[in-house]
C-alpha cells in the first residue's frame, strides 16, 4: 500500500471514480514527445535556400499574409520551372514528391490541424519564427521536427505570463470528453499539468517530478492540503467503511471533491424535525 495509509495491512483504497469513456487518458492523449510517422518523408534543403537570402516568410507566407502555412509546390516551381534539368539534389527532391499522375505534392510531416496558433499575436510580441520552430539545420536537409513540442510552448507562456490553458491552443480539448470540465482549482497558479503528467497521461505528477498512480491521488492533494491529509489519515476527514477492528476501505479526496472544481457547493439547510408535541 502507498506510504502513509492508515492501518495499511488491513485497509484498502477505493479506486477513484472516472467518467465512462474517458479513462485511461491515453485513449485520447499520446503524451510525451511526438515522433515521426513510420513512413519517412523527404527532407527539404533549407540551408541552401537560406544561403541564397530566402527567408521563412518568402516560402511560408508568399502572399504577404500573417498566418504562415506549408509552402505550396507552385511557389517552388517559380524558381525551379524545370526540375528535371536542375542539380542532383533538386532532381532527387522533386522525384521524391512526384505523384502517380506526374504532378508534385509537398507532404506534411506533422499533423497539427487541431492547434490554433495565433501567429500575428506572436509576431506582435516579438517572437521570431526560430523561437518556436528552431533554426533549420546546417546540413542540406530540414530539421527533424519543425512543430514545437508542447513543453516549449508552456514554458514560454509561463515566462511571459500569458494564457496557458489547454483551450488556448487546442481546438478540440473540450469536445467531447472535456466539454463538462470547468477548471476552478487555483487556476491562476496551475494548469492541467500541475497534476497530470504530460509524458504519461495515465499517471499524475507530484511537484518534485515523480509520477503517481491515480489511486494514490491523495498524496498529490496533500502537497497543498497538508492539514486535510493529516485529518484524513486519522479519520477526521472523509469517509471510510468496514469493520471496527478488521478490514476497512478508505474513500479518496476525489470521491467527494471534483479535482477540477473541488469546492463543494453550499447545501440549503432543511427545517428541523418536528417535536413530538407538534405532531400529536
Amino acid at each position: 500500500m502507498p506510504d502513509g495509509l492508515p492501518d495499511a495491512e488491513a485497509s484498502e483504497l477505493a479506486y477513484p471514480p472516472f467518467s465512462e469513456g474517458i479513462f485511461p487518458c491515453s485513449r485520447c492523449h499520446e503524451g510525451g514527445p511526438a515522433t515521426a510517422t513510420a513512413a519517412p518523408q523527404p527532407a527539404f534543403a533549407h540551408s541552401i535556400h537560406i544561403e541564397e537570402g530566402i527567408g521563412c516568410e518568402d516560402c511560408h507566407m508568399p502572399d504577404g499574409g500573417q498566418d504562415p502555412a506549408p509552402a505550396g509546390v507552385e511557389f517552388c516551381l517559380e524558381c525551379h520551372d524545370a526540375p528535371a534539368e536542375g542539380s542532383d539534389g533538386v532532381r532527387q527532391y522533386f522525384a521524391s514528391i512526384q505523384t502517380g499522375d506526374g504532378a508534385y505534392a509537398i507532404p506534411s510531416r506533422w499533423a497539427s490541424d487541431e492547434l490554433r496558433t495565433h501567429h500575428p499575436a506572436h509576431a506582435k510580441a516579438g517572437v521570431a519564427c526560430e523561437a518556436c520552430h528552431g533554426k533549420p539545420g546546417t546540413g542540406v536537409i530540414a530539421k527533424p521536427r519543425s512543430v514545437p513540442l508542447m513543453e516549449a510552448c508552456m514554458a514560454c507562456h509561463t515566462e511571459r505570463k500569458v494564457a496557458a490553458k489547454c483551450e488556448t491552443c487546442h481546438t478540440r480539448i473540450r469536445d467531447p470528453q472535456h466539454k463538462s470540465i470547468a477548471l476552478h482549482h487555483a487556476e491562476n497558479q496551475r494548469d492541467c499539468f500541475g497534476c497530470h503528467n504530460p509524458a504519461d497521461r495515465d499517471k499524475l505528477r507530484l511537484a518534485n517530478g515523480s509520477t503517481l498512480a491515480f489511486a494514490d491521488s491523495y498524496l498529490l492533494c496533500g502537497q497543498c492540503h497538508g492539514p486535510k491529509l493529516r485529518d484524513w489519515r486519522i479519520g477526521l476527514h472523509g469517509k471510510r467503511t468496514g469493520e471496527w477492528d478488521g478490514k476497512r476501505k478508505y474513500l479518496l479526496c476525489v470521491h467527494c471533491h471534483s479535482p477540477h472544481e473541488p469546492r463543494i457547493p453550499a447545501v440549503k439547510a432543511l427545517p428541523r424535525p418536528p417535536r413530538p408535541e407538534e405532531i400529536r
